[in-house]
């Protein structure tokens, strides 16, 4: 069934109830996260369910939450890079555990400072997917989730290049925490990756989502936003 997403579903922070029920889809208890059930349809349940609990920072994040929700209740092949107009990615917001520093790579297409992240290409469990990028990105290996429930959502557009038509990204970004003392490894998608102090992300040069992740969840980059 294909419905239309819409700002009045949106109760500021959590989608309403109903905006998920009118597609069939009844909600998990708050703060439980359904994981990886096997199929592709039941998963895009599940998803679906994690969404419910979760609650938007500030308005472009809500219109993001309510874009992604959309796409994957209507969009079978979610989950697939084969879907050329857009696919969900995951991705990994780490923090050390003082809450002081979040860990970044330069993305080297786009050459700006982003979290690790990256297409699920068929991975039916975007928690996996989100930390599997952050070990090829980074080398860090002992991440730990905070949370297995959405940390943040951004959809965002990918600009084309290199015969690649220009498409959307539904990013779902996990938060995690990790050890800065742990060595780091700079892959081959990016130039570079360290950590970087909460008043290093506040600027108007630091990307849009990462500002909002920052204040979300590092105390000094919240108070140097206000």
């Amino acid at each position: 069934m294909r419905y239309c997403a819409s700002s009045s579903k949106l109760r500021f922070g959590h989608p309403d109830a109903s905006f998920f029920r009118v597609a069939g889809f009844d909600p998990a208890p708050e703060g439980r996260h359904t994981g990886c059930v096997g199929t592709r349809d039941s998963n895009r349940t599940a998803l679906l369910r994690d969404l419910l609990q979760h609650r938007a920072h500030n308005s472009g994040e809500a219109e993001s939450l309510l874009r992604l929700v959309e796409f994957v209740e209507n969009v079978p092949e979610c989950f697939e890079r084969t879907h050329l107009a857009g696919h969900v990615t995951g991705s990994a917001w780490v923090v050390d555990r003082s809450r002081t520093r979040a860990l970044l790579v330069l993305h080297r297409k786009l050459g700006v400072w982003l979290q690790p992240g990256g297409h699920c290409d068929g991975e039916l469990d975007v928690l996996d997917v989100a930390r599997r990028e952050l070990v090829e990105e980074t080398g860090v290996a002992t991440a730990v989730p905070a949370s297995v429930l959405p940390f943040d959502i951004d959809v965002h557009e990918i600009p084309e290049r290199h015969g690649e038509r220009a498409h959307f990204h539904y990013d779902i970004r996990y938060l995690f925490e990790a050890d800065p003392s742990v060595r780091l490894q700079v892959s081959a998608e990016s130039r570079d990756v360290r950590w970087f102090a909460a008043s290093e992300l506040s600027g108007p040069q630091t990307d849009a989502s990462v500002r909002r992740m920052a204040e979300k969840s590092l105390p000094a980059a919240a108070s140097a936003d206000r």
